[in-house]
């Protein structure tokens, strides 16, 4: 949480006031172009009233504390490893709103699947103000009454080729897949303990090559793939140390002579980790590469409860509550644009 800034306080506060505004109109059933709408944009959270913000301030604080809780459990352990510090806001407001209930585990997962939707569909960037408006009312929505699937779950995407780009701790998707390698049961590869907090800290846990650099650069491995999520993985500061620049079969070696572990021993571990252990210990890094690639794409359509879809492979389909541009084609399946010089604004939909 150290990253929480005053402003996120206050609109996540302004949010969860709207929202109870809105809910009060509709239970009073008024006409629907007399219904407060939900928002926490700056002008919401300046016309926020004294008495709103005194009886929701321990509500939202509770939120945030429980935010913290979930995000240590999705092995989310430092603000630096945060993917989205935005996402925090809509988080703490559905979590302060769901109660104790935010722990059953139906709750739990459908809380899990929207987060991790905002972080690998990469939904969370730039302003957010009208994300959040909509993420609170549809996941609570979602969890309380069996609504329909929230914009953010239904809108999210994750290309595969997404993971040649994946480079830095800049992206919240690299930030992501981290953590739920770690969150998977990735091991440490020298004691074999699964990394937790404690071990995290104290291990000096980081994100490192498994083919490591100077080896990749001796066997010309292109850069976008020697330095993308997939040839990385978490290895505390002492294992890498051990790994060097040496080729897989030789430090794997190393650490069986350093760790007296048995090679089928280290071989679970880095199975953990979600590797290939026969291409790794044969120096294939092709074969390794694929093998990784795929298995890092199940492991994120778990999370986002969806199979990652190339872009070309996206069903478009306009969005008419922002802009009437264009038409459906339900024979065609097409989306026909009419005649306008910015064109429809086409979302990517799931199949269903």
């Amino acid at each position: 949480m150290r990253g929480v800034q005053n402003t996120d306080f206050l609109q996540a506060i302004t949010l969860i006031s709207t929202y109870h505004r809105r809910q009060e109109d509709v239970r009073l059933d008024k006409p629907k172009d007399e219904i407060r709408g939900v928002s926490c944009k700056g002008g919401a959270v300046l016309a926020l009233r004294r008495d709103d913000y005194q009886a929701l301030r321990d509500h939202v604080l509770t939120g945030f504390l429980r935010a913290a809780k979930f995000l240590t459990l999705e092995h989310i352990f430092l603000n630096r490893d945060l993917p989205y510090q935005t996402q925090l806001v809509a988080l703490a407001a559905i979590l302060a709103e769901l109660g104790d209930r935010w722990e059953e585990i139906g709750t739990k997962q459908k809380v899990r699947q929207w987060y991790w939707c905002g972080v690998l569909g990469e939904l969370y960037g730039g302003a957010v103000e009208s994300r959040h408006a909509r993420d609170l009312p549809e996941v609570l929505g979602w969890i309380r009454d069996g609504a329909t699937l929230p914009n953010t779950v239904r809108d999210a995407n994750f290309n595969p080729d997404r993971l040649l780009t994946l480079r830095t701790r800049n992206s919240a998707a690299y930030k992501g897949i981290y953590a739920l390698l770690i969150q998977s049961g990735g091991r440490e590869f020298l004691t074999d303990e699964p990394i937790s907090f404690r071990t995290y800290e104290e291990e000096k846990i980081d994100i490192h090559h498994i083919f490591p650099q100077d080896w990749c650069k001796r066997n010309e491995i292109e850069r976008k793939r020697m330095d993308c999520i997939v040839n990385k993985t978490a290895i505390s500061s002492r294992t890498n140390r051990i790994i060097g620049g040496a080729a897989p079969s030789k430090y794997l070696l190393s650490l069986e002579k350093r760790g007296q572990i048995a090679t089928s021993k280290l071989d679970h571990i880095l199975s953990t980790h979600l590797i290939a252990c026969e291409a790794l210990r044969k120096d294939n890094f092709e074969a390794f590469f694929e093998a990784r690639r795929r298995d890092l794409l199940d492991l994120i359509g778990k999370a986002m409860g969806k199979t990652p879809v190339a872009a070309a492979e996206h069903i478009w389909l306009v969005s008419f509550m922002d802009y009437d541009l264009g038409y459906f084609d339900h024979e065609t399946c097409r989306l026909e644009p009419l005649d306008n010089p910015f064109g429809p604004k086409v979302l990517p939909m799931s199949p269903e």
